[in-house]
């Protein structure tokens, strides 16, 4: 991943978003220090897999840093994409861009947020998303699967706040603008259905973009 610099992380929680697909390249991507969990989800009938990568502080403050691998892998055996990847994506992340699922499923305590009014400062959250990615048949567990990852090293980040609301609802919001390199790759991704799990292994697809705040 780019080093990027200048980020803000007062009081906040930073969030890292990369790929990683099976457990083993998950555990040799994660930096030093950072634990893994995997997590499964079902989209257009196909079982993603993708892991998270994650160091939270043990005060629960703002050093708090997450790392989110999503480059999902399909476990489910022969299933053929009926969504577009691009659409994986999108449904991946508003299941996990959410305070319930940070402070539940990745960094479990119950932070003092900040009221929406302040004056303190909000948490901090980044993502980091890859904007270049491709699908290559590998063989997986046994038999021949899917799997997506970045193939270039451009990458959009997101900085979002999150406060609580008069209501004691906690808020995540946007901070505009987002930060992002010019794409190196330019090409669409291809139709459904454009890789099979029949295919043999190591077959690829052509380097194509996924749209994100940044472009």
């Amino acid at each position: 991943m780019k080093k990027y610099t200048n980020i803000l992380v007062a009081l906040g929680v930073t969030l890292f978003l990369l790929i990683v697909g099976m457990k083993s390249e998950a555990e040799a991507l994660c930096p030093t220090g950072y634990s893994t969990k995997t997590i499964n989800m079902n989209v257009g009938g196909c079982i993603y897999e993708f892991e998270i990568c994650y160091k939270c502080s043990p005060l629960g403050a703002g050093a708090t840093k997450v790392q989110l691998g999503t480059t999902p892998t399909l476990i489910t055996p022969g299933c053929v994409p009926t969504v577009p990847f691009n659409q994986v994506i999108d449904y991946i992340l508003s299941q996990i861009q959410t305070p319930a699922f940070l402070f539940s499923e990745i960094c479990i305590f119950n932070p003092n947020i900040p009221p929406c009014d302040g004056p303190p400062p909000p948490y901090l959250v980044t993502f980091y998303l890859p904007q270049c990615w491709q699908a290559e048949v590998i063989y997986y567990f046994g038999s021949n699967t899917i799997y997506f990852s970045p193939c270039s090293e451009d990458y959009c980040e997101t900085t979002y706040s999150i406060c609580v609301d008069g209501s004691g609802n906690k808020i995540m919001t946007a901070l505009l603008p987002s930060i992002g390199s010019t794409p190196s790759c330019s090409g669409q991704e291809p139709p459904i259905p454009f890789i099979n799990p029949s295919y043999p292994p190591h077959t690829k697809t052509p380097c194509y973009i996924y749209h994100t705040p940044c472009d």
